[in-house]
């Protein structure tokens, strides 16, 4: 299998089990379903120690530990006699014999111990803790909700705070290798394909490939693949999100899908939903990492004039259209659903590229500070303000579907009461359109 973009992940792992010749190590692999955190420590520990690979699914404790006894026996060709009731006493028994054999664990979906015994997590410490200085485990933990993971590891209490040797966070595609694998699986992909797919995808490999091998790069064939019976989009977003904002769950996906649709002020969404929304924003921004809180660039402190954007793209697509309208999946009315969207798409490509420009400058040097104006009617707005205190640049730019729209005048007429807060920086306009792409 080939792995894209990952080098630096794949270094840094091999690194974490050559040093346990030392002592045992803990890593933590981190990101959204779908952008190959799993293949990628499998991959990275394939010609290494022997591999041991425990997937925690939803099962009794005595079952799993069943299942992690037999994939010791199988890997590391062990009579093991002992029977396991408890996570506690089987991870015992592997840091012990990891003191005299050199192997690694991957536990995959880390995060879910907290639905079968959350007590697993204070036990693993003092179990680590104990051991790991005499012990050559290389231990790789796996998980794709944030918010529980950030609960073992970085909460003010957390049970595992500060034991981890190395973090990860796994990315989506950057918007240059979307263009790479884009245009190495169809060489006359048009501007227009690569929006459509970073739009409808976000980078996600596994949303990526997938358009890939079925051969939709169009808009309209995206669609297709997308929204048909039986696709696995279809639940997806629901599939992401359930487990981890718990059993409020319907509220936080009504603020998402007011979000999808435009409605991004707080007061706009609560009068939408007749209800205060204060903490829910706030967890769905710090503890979800779902949404992220916007003010105009240079707006003084305390600003109210905050919008709310959602972050992940395929996200914001199934809230704005899958879970909008399930009346349609109801009645297997898919071309329907497809043409909606179709209909739509002219705002969706907006949001979509003033996003993708923002993203491919922060790619290119992350040495810039990225944001963005609107006025309080959000009639006016310059969609990117990048600026560098180091080099005493900025950039206005604006994003248009329709190159005839360009206006550089406009820009700067807009941009010319900001000005006041940039003496002696170099200020540079542009103008992106679909061409950029």
């Amino acid at each position: 299998m080939t792995f894209y973009e990952r080098d630096k992940e794949l270094e840094a792992i091999r690194k974490i089990e050559a040093d346990t010749k030392s002592s045992a190590k803990m890593a933590v692999i981190t990101g959204r379903p779908g952008v190959g955190k799993t293949q990628l420590v499998l991959e990275a520990t394939r010609e290494g120690n022997p591999t041991l690979y425990f997937p925690v699914s939803r099962k009794a404790e005595p079952l799993l530990c069943r299942d992690f006894l037999d994939e010791m026996r199988r890997v590391l060709n062990l009579r093991i006699d002992e029977e396991f009731i408890d996570f506690r006493s089987l991870f015992k028994f592997i840091i012990v014999k990891s003191q005299e054999l050199y192997f690694n664990i991957i536990i995959d979906e880390f995060q879910e111990f907290y639905v079968i015994n959350p007590k697993v997590y204070g036990e693993v410490q003092t179990i680590w803790d104990r051991n790991r200085e005499r012990s050559h485990l290389c231990l790789l933990l796996v998980g794709s909700d944030s918010a529980l993971i950030d609960k073992v590891f970085h909460a003010k209490q957390a049970p595992l705070k500060d034991r981890h040797d190395l973090w990860l966070d796994i990315k989506p595609y950057s918007t240059a290798m979307i263009r790479q694998l884009i245009t190495a699986a169809k060489p006359d992909a048009t501007p227009e394909d690569l929006l459509a797919a970073y739009t409808f995808t976000g980078g996600v490999p596994r949303y990526l490939h997938g358009l890939i091998r079925a051969g939709a790069f169009t808009c309209e064939d995206i669609l297709k693949h997308i929204l048909r019976l039986g696709s696995p989009y279809i639940t997806e977003g629901r599939n992401i999100l359930l487990d981890g904002v718990g059993k409020e769950y319907t509220f936080y996906f009504s603020i998402l899908a007011c979000i999808a649709k435009d409605i991004t002020a707080r007061s706009a969404i609560e009068a939408t939903l007749d209800k205060e929304i204060g903490g829910y924003l706030t967890r769905m921004e710090g503890d979800f990492h779902l949404i992220t809180r916007q003010t105009p660039l240079f707006s003084k402190q305390g600003s109210k004039n905050v919008r709310y954007s959602i972050n992940d793209n395929f996200l914001r697509f199934w809230f704005r259209y899958i879970y909008h309208n399930d009346r349609y999946i109801y009645q297997h009315d898919y071309e329907g659903l497809q043409q909606l969207v179709l209909n739509d798409y002219e705002v969706l490509k907006q949001q979509s590229m003033r996003k993708y420009f923002a993203q491919k400058l922060q790619e290119a040097d992350e040495a810039w500070t990225i944001g963005g104006w609107w006025d309080n009617a959000e009639e006016s707005r310059i969609d990117i303000i990048a600026t560098r205190s180091d080099t005493m640049q900025c950039i206005f730019a604006n994003v248009l579907t329709d190159t005839v729209e360009a206006d550089l005048d406009k820009l700067k007429i807009l941009a010319e009461p900001l000005l006041e807060q940039l003496k002696g920086y170099e200020i540079t306009y542009q103008i992106y359109s679909i061409e950029d792409i």
